[in-house]
């Protein structure tokens, strides 16, 4: 007991009077979203939400207009709808580039986020996107939506043209009664089908020729 209490006095001494001792150190136990529990909790999202409607989940497709990126995923049915993924070990860095991205090519754009980001996150991303929260529930992820957008305000139906090949431009530009297209540059078929077709007949089209994409029926990740 005498020893004791010497080395409880010698604690006492080695401490200033403001000094506290530090407590120990906790490690947390919160566990991490990553980038794969992510994309399946958003497969079975969708699926709900989707039910029986034809649609395609694509992963990571690529965006080539004004600002190249690539999605996360594009899910095609009666809209267009891009997915950014931030997991709770991603940095959101390219955020807003990817932002400027999506601005012209997508219908709806989702920010499927971690709570670790989920604060920061929000405040970089448009009004008009969607915001859904991943996180843990017992031994799966699961998405909720925390915040409802709107349709995109500035999707342009000749950025959309860019999902099609210039294959699906010609045999739509056929339809239509055109002829001598194997001339004419992808560009100059695209603004020709947005011409022809004004921007909701195009849209309708687009959707459709996407729906259609055998390379993206091999890889969707529908449910």
């Amino acid at each position: 007991m005498s020893n004791d209490r010497d080395k409880l006095n010698d604690l006492k001494l080695a401490l200033s009077p403001g000094d506290t001792p530090a407590r120990p150190f906790r490690t947390s136990t919160i566990r991490k979203v990553r980038d794969v529990d992510v994309r399946e909790g958003l497969k079975v999202a969708v699926a709900s939400r989707m039910g029986d409607q034809p649609h395609l989940l694509v992963p990571e497709v690529s965006i080539r207009w004004s600002v190249p990126a690539r999605a996360d995923a594009l899910l095609v049915g009666n809209r267009i709808c891009g997915f950014e993924i931030k997991s709770d070990i991603d940095s959101l860095t390219r955020l807003p580039r990817q932002v400027e991205a999506y601005g012209q090519v997508v219908e709806r754009a989702y920010l499927v986020v971690g709570e670790r980001h989920r604060a920061k996150a929000t405040t970089l991303v448009p009004e008009w996107w969607h915001i859904w929260v991943a996180s843990w529930r017992e031994e799966r992820v699961v998405v909720r939506e925390t915040r409802r957008g709107r349709l995109n305000p500035a999707v342009s139906p000749l950025a959309v043209t860019s999902f099609l090949s210039r294959e699906q431009l010609v045999i739509e530009l056929s339809r239509l009664g055109e002829k001598h297209l194997s001339s004419l540059t992808v560009d100059d078929l695209r603004v020709m089908l947005v011409g022809l077709l004004g921007a909701a007949g195009t849209m309708k089209v687009a959707r459709a020729r996407m729906l259609d994409r055998t390379d993206w029926q091999r890889r969707s990740m529908a449910v």
